[in-house]
């Protein structure tokens, strides 16, 4: 791969293989959106299936005669179209550093730049799954509620079960998976009537698992979002934002080998991507006097919903 200032890209096995294998288990994004198998091009189709049309059943149960053949189903589809989108990110380091990071028997700079801006791209990549998921606007009207006053989580006389279980019944597809931001768990877990309903006591004190809130929620997973960014401007006091806020998402997705864009298998959404993750370097001489070495990390994605009817957000719950 050649840049376009003539310095060659060279694949680097080492820092490839260290972001493959990487995982951050305060990021839920790979949860919520999960890669569906690579693909090869950044156009792609994806299949649209009205759900109705999975649950209607034939007339005659599906019985086959001794001399006849089952009856044909037809799964009705409409095909989009998306494109993948780059995400990367770049950094020099000096020769002087990488030297004196040899000399005294230090890890590799390049190894841990890399590493480093590895967990940026997936933090950006937490941002925008946060920022679409929990959008009301991914949903029709019918699939987003948004409690005030003494429905609020933050309120003991609230009733966040009820209000789960109101939204349950809405669905079509009964939910999978529960993404909690961290305020909504923190409410949620420790709400007096939830701490009620599992341990069986006052709900005064005490706090909600998430074993027991599975339970309590009949749901296989759930996913708490604890990222934290920075959003101060390069060289100013820092002023953290929790990406996930205070929303609860329910959401119908089967098991991730069935995660497939073009299966007509139920499900809310998927990441296609194009290719493989990338970690590349090459030498930068403006990297100090003596030069360096530039790298640089990415991927190449697109985050789909792929059925929001499958989802209903509780929006904004604290």
């Amino acid at each position: 791969m050649t840049s376009t200032n003539g310095r060659p890209w060279n694949s680097n096995p080492e820092t490839l293989a260290t972001i493959r294998a990487y995982s951050n288990p305060s990021l839920i994004a790979d949860r919520v959106l999960p890669y569906a198998p690579p693909i090869r091009k950044r156009e792609f189709t994806w299949n649209r299936y009205p759900t109705e049309t999975l649950y209607t059943m034939p007339e005659d149960g599906g019985r086959v005669g001794r001399r006849s053949a089952p009856r044909r189903v037809e799964f009705l589809k409409e095909p989009e179209t998306g494109t993948t989108e780059d995400y990367g990110l770049s950094a020099s380091i000096s020769q002087e550093d990488i030297d004196a990071a040899s000399a005294d028997g230090e890890s590799d700079p390049v190894l841990e730049y890399s590493y480093a801006l590895w967990e940026l791209v997936k933090n950006l990549r937490e941002i925008r799954v946060a920022q679409t998921v929990f959008n009301p606007s991914t949903y029709a009207t019918d699939h987003v509620e948004t409690p005030t006053g003494s429905d609020l989580w933050s309120d003991p006389a609230s009733d966040p079960l009820g209000q789960f279980l109101d939204a349950r019944s809405r669905m079509l597809l009964k939910p999978t998976k529960a993404v909690f931001g961290g305020a909504a768990w923190l409410a949620f877990s420790t709400h007096p009537k939830i701490v009620k309903a599992v341990n069986g006591n006052s709900g005064d004190a005490g706090m909600a698992t998430e074993e027991q809130a599975k339970r309590l929620l009949r749901v296989s997973e759930i996913a708490i979002g604890e990222a934290m960014v920075n959003t101060a401007k390069p060289r100013q006091p820092a002023s953290m934002v929790d990406v996930w806020g205070a929303s609860l998402l329910l959401i119908h997705q089967p098991i991730s080998s069935a995660i497939n864009p073009k299966s007509p298998t139920p499900a809310y959404g998927c990441t296609v991507q194009t290719g493989d993750r990338f970690a590349m370097q090459r030498p930068d001489p403006d990297a100090s006097m003596r030069g360096g070495v530039e790298v640089r990390v990415g991927e190449t994605v697109k985050e789909l919903v792929q059925a929001p009817e499958l989802g209903f957000l509780l929006h904004e719950v604290v």
